[in-house]
């Protein structure tokens, strides 16, 4: 069996499994905490969070994802990878900024559509970047 063979379909650089509508490589998101500032009563975006959307944009463009989208309609589910280097915030924090991206730029209709979603820290080995995310349609 050879290296590729033996890894997940997740881990596979090219490889995309059946039923995955798309295979996100992006820079890791800030946590909860950092996407959202007050100034003067008034509530925007925070420089690191506008700074991860340009760079998660690029990546998207850089790899193709723009290009060949087609958005999930309906439900579906996602399986996050972080690698552990990249923060030292909680796992669960990064997820609304991937979400809120995914959504915005049209990979899924709406992210309430989401039925459940995996989150899990990775060594990084495999990942050209720092946060893989598999988005699945589950049909309508």
């Amino acid at each position: 069996m050879t290296l590729t063979e033996a890894l997940s379909p997740y881990d596979r650089p090219f490889a995309v499994p059946p039923g995955i509508v798309h295979v996100l490589d992006l820079p890791a998101p800030p946590g909860i905490n950092n996407l959202w500032r007050s100034n003067r009563s008034r509530v925007h975006k925070s420089d690191s969070y506008q700074r991860w959307l340009m760079q998660a944009d690029a990546a998207a463009v850089m790899t193709g994802k723009v290009r060949s989208r087609k958005t999930i309609p309906g439900p579906f589910e996602a399986h996050i990878r972080i690698v552990r280097s990249a923060t030292r915030a909680d796992l669960d924090a990064f997820t609304k900024a991937l979400f809120d991206w995914a959504q915005s730029r049209g990979f899924v209709a709406n992210d309430k559509h989401c039925v459940r979603y995996t989150v899990e820290w990775h060594q990084g080995k495999l990942m050209p970047n720092t946060c893989r995310m598999v988005l699945t349609s589950l049909g309508e």
